[in-house]
């Protein structure tokens, strides 16, 4: 049932402010009359609390779907059941995005939903009822890989872990606003950076630092760096994870501030197990920086020809890829970096993509 607004109503919910969330919904509400649900699990996380949390989703919708055109929301998890399940009940359309934890499995890190035996079989229910799923992402979809797991072959992607899915899953790849990151200066120091949210031992072996601090005892002449640190752990991963000398570890910086770290580096190196889609990949290579990736999720298909792809987890072959990188650190290396991010990944091409997936959904 249509609004009154001049513009269809939406239903947005989510469950963290992220940068790409917060991306969309900005974008949304340029063509959309957004009504928005935060379904803040992690300050929520005991039975009890997601009970509630439920609760207060369910009055939500009650009180909205009769009224809203459209459902959309970020990640298959059990926050996306009563929206997927009362939209089918009222006729509206539902758009789950799929981005990560929802396709990929990774049960020796605790990585994905998919080893949650309440979790698994939500999500699966989520996915199958939605009208449908734009995904960051074609490696989402169906990937092989022997990175996270070497030298053993790794599937993953929602059709693995959903095999007999029907809902459609077209790609709609994150989009970049390159006026938002500068190229920087032309002539860099021979550094080396990685940024992401560490915070326990698992995310640090998702994320790859120790294979970053592996690569960077073999490198001693170059400085590296760590930007995203949790203040309580830092303590603890330099205590037990023999962080050498030419390694500096600095705590997270809001997303703003992250754009005089890459314009500081000539390399940036992300040497995650899984990774998605890799938003900071695609944000330090606007920002001139030579990228140096992991050989998992969409990070290989934003470098291109612009970097080096690490096909393999040996400390001694990331080394050698980025002293590759590091022999490019010329301003005319940096611009095609940028380039190839302002040409195959601007949002102006996300927003176009997903404006015509949802205006499908009310055909």
């Amino acid at each position: 049932m249509a609004s009154n607004s001049d513009r269809p109503r939406l239903l947005f919910s989510y469950v963290s402010p992220t940068s790409f969330v917060r991306d969309d919904r900005m974008f949304l509400e340029k063509h959309y009359d957004v009504r928005a649900f935060h379904f803040d699990a992690e300050k929520n996380a005991s039975a009890a609390g997601l009970i509630q949390l439920w609760m207060r989703q369910l009055q939500w919708l009650l009180r909205e779907l009769p009224k809203a055109d459209l459902v959309y929301g970020w990640f298959a998890d059990h926050h996306a059941l009563l929206p997927v399940t009362l939209g089918r009940w009222f006729g509206v359309p539902t758009a789950i995005v799929l981005g990560g934890m929802d396709c990929n499995w990774l049960p020796e890190y605790d990585y994905g939903v998919w080893d949650s035996r309440w979790r698994a079989p939500l999500v699966r229910w989520a996915v199958q009822q939605a009208d449908v799923l734009p995904t960051v992402s074609q490696t989402l979809i169906e990937a092989e890989e022997r990175y996270s797991n070497w030298p053993a072959l790794r599937r993953n992607g929602i059709r693995v872990h959903v095999p007999d899915l029907q809902t459609p899953h077209p790609v709609v790849p994150l989009g970049f606003r390159a006026a938002d990151w500068s190229l920087g200066p032309a002539q860099r120091k021979d550094a080396i950076t990685t940024v992401a949210l560490i915070d326990s031992w698992r995310t640090f072996r998702i994320k790859g630092l120790d294979l970053f601090l592996a690569a960077a005892r073999r490198m001693p002449e170059v400085a590296f760096r760590i930007v995203g640190v949790a203040p309580d752990f830092a303590d603890t991963l330099r205590e037990e994870a023999t962080v050498p000398e030419n390694t500096t570890v600095l705590p997270p910086r809001p997303r703003e501030a992250l754009s005089s770290v890459y314009q500081e580096s000539a390399v940036y190196a992300q040497l995650s197990r899984v990774e998605a889609f890799g938003l900071v990949v695609g944000e330090a290579m606007l920002s001139g920086c030579i990228p140096v990736v992991s050989g998992v999720g969409q990070p290989p298909e934003l470098v291109g020809k612009t970097g080096e792809i690490v096909p393999r987890p040996d400390p001694g072959e990331i080394a050698e890829a980025l002293r590759r990188a590091l022999r490019r650190n010329e301003a005319s290396a940096r611009r095609a970096a940028r380039r190839r991010i302002e040409t195959h990944f601007s949002m102006d091409q996300r927003e176009e993509h997903l404006l015509e997936v949802l205006a499908d959904l009310r055909r």
